[in-house]
């Protein structure tokens, strides 16, 4: 991901992780380790992308 001069990306290290925070379009964006009440949108998210493709080793058609 490119972030552009105006868009601070802030990181933070806490353990062996990277996270951290930017503003892009007037939206803050987050990125963190996901934790055990993300998985049904994990879930869903991946179920979404593996049909967009057949050329992904996971998903529906595999």
């Amino acid at each position: 991901m490119r972030v552009s001069k105006s868009e601070k990306f802030k990181p933070l290290i806490v353990g062996n992780s990277i996270m951290g925070e930017v503003q892009i379009k007037n939206r803050k964006i987050i990125i963190r380790k996901a934790v055990k009440s993300d998985a049904n949108e994990l879930v869903n998210y991946l179920n979404s992308v593996s049909k967009e493709s057949d050329c992904l080793t996971f998903g529906e058609g595999v």
